[in-house]
């Protein structure tokens, strides 16, 4: 964030299937794009593999 806030609840909600809106605080809110691909990693790999 632009006052150096950690940020580690937005990319739990969006790692946990929810769209977010980043607040105006965030100092790149294109940097939480990353963290889309891993909300539905589970869907990507086989019901008996393990993480």
């Amino acid at each position: 964030t632009i006052n150096m806030k950690k940020v580690e609840l937005p990319v739990k909600q969006i790692v946990s299937g929810h769209k977010i809106t980043p607040s105006g605080t965030l100092a790149n809110p294109q940097s939480l794009d990353f963290y889309y691909q891993f909300a539905n990693v589970e869907e990507l790999v086989g019901p008996k593999e393990k993480l």
